[in-house]
C-alpha cells in the first residue's frame, strides 16, 4: 500500500500489504542477422490492491485488496537485417489479467441513508490491461547517417474497470508513426543529430484513456 491508501481508509478497514509470486522462464537467441526473445511468465497476486468503486466516510473512492488475481502470459521479441540496408524489428506481448472474485460497489442515490449497492464479480479482466500489445517496425538506411523508420503499434481492447462491463470499454486500435534521422560527425561537435518524428501520419482516431 502507498500513503495514500492509508489516508483515505478507515481506522476499521485498514489495507493489507500485497503478495506477488512471479515465475518467468525465457529463450534467447543472437545470429548474425537473427535475434530471437521468447519469455513466459505468471505473476500470482494476494491481497492485490484495486478500485472496487467503494467509498470511505467521507465518500473518497479507495483502493480494497482482492483475495487473487494474476497477470499470465508470453513475451516475444525478433529483429532480423534483411539487407545491408533495410532491418525489421517486431515485438508482442499476450496475456490474461484476471481478478479471480471481488465485489463492486455501485452508488444508488435512491438509498436514503447513502449506502451502496453490492454486486459480485467472477472471473473479470484488471482495468487497463489489453491482452494484446504488438510492435512492427521497419528501419531503412540509404545512406550510412541517414535512417528512416515506419513503426506501428497495436494495442488490444481494455477494460475501463475491473468489471469486465462491455459498455465501459476502450476499443482496439492501431497507428503508425514515421521518423527520420540523420547525422552530422566531425561537424563543430564530435556528432550531432537531427531528427523529425511525424505521429500518427494516417490521422487514425482513437481513444487511449478514459473514466466511467
Amino acid at each position: 500500500p502507498v500513503r495514500k491508501d492509508f489516508r483515505e481508509s478507515t481506522p476499521q478497514n485498514q489495507p493489507k500489504v500485497e503478495n506477488l509470486v512471479n515465475l518467468e522462464a525465457g529463450y534467447r537467441f543472437k545470429g548474425q542477422d537473427l535475434i530471437v526473445n521468447a519469455n513466459v511468465y505468471y505473476m500470482h497476486y494476494k491481497d492485490q490492491l484495486v478500485l472496487t468503486g467503494q467509498i470511505n466516510d467521507v465518500g473518497d473512492y479507495t483502493r480494497r485488496n482482492v483475495d487473487v488475481s494474476y497477470r499470465s502470459g508470453i513475451e516475444l521479441e525478433t529483429g532480423y537485417r534483411l539487407t545491408n540496408q533495410l532491418s525489421l524489428m517486431a515485438n508482442a506481448s499476450l496475456s490474461r489479467n484476471k481478478i479471480k472474485e471481488f465485489n463492486e460497489f455501485v452508488d444508488n442515490y435512491d438509498n436514503e441513508d447513502g449506502s451502496q449497492d453490492t454486486i459480485a464479480h467472477k472471473n473479470t479482466d484488471l482495468a487497463f490491461s489489453p491482452n494484446i500489445v504488438a510492435n512492427l517496425g521497419l528501419t531503412y538506411e540509404p545512406l550510412e547517417d541517414l535512417s528512416i523508420n515506419l513503426s506501428g503499434k497495436h494495442i488490444g481492447g481494455q477494460y475501463l474497470d475491473n468489471t469486465s462491463t462491455e459498455t465501459q470499454k476502450l476499443n482496439a486500435y492501431t497507428t503508425l508513426n514515421l521518423q527520420l534521422k540523420y547525422t552530422l560527425k566531425e561537424v563543430l561537435f564530435e556528432e550531432v543529430s537531427f531528427g523529425l518524428l511525424v505521429n500518427n501520419p494516417l490521422d487514425e482516431s482513437y481513444e487511449s484513456n478514459g473514466y466511467n
